[in-house]
């Protein structure tokens, strides 16, 4: 079971489906901060390592290797 998501989390998230359907292929960390206007380094990092323990989302070592984990 997945823990719930805050609403800056739920947000990633939903940013990320979107980005994968509308694209076909997943955003990297830069775009997510792009569209989120924060940094690359502390704020979209800590959002990806947030999902990825939740249990919404696998992060492999390529910039585009998120994997989306359906509930």
């Amino acid at each position: 079971m997945q823990t719930p998501l805050t609403k800056s989390q739920y947000e990633t998230l939903v940013f990320i489906r979107k980005y994968h359907f509308e694209h076909g292929y997943m955003p990297t960390h830069k775009e997510i901060s792009e569209h989120f206007k924060v940094r690359i380094g502390g704020s979209t990092a800590h959002r990806i390592k947030t999902l990825i323990d939740k249990g919404y989302i696998i992060k492999g070592k390529g910039p585009r290797s998120i994997i989306l984990i359906e509930d």
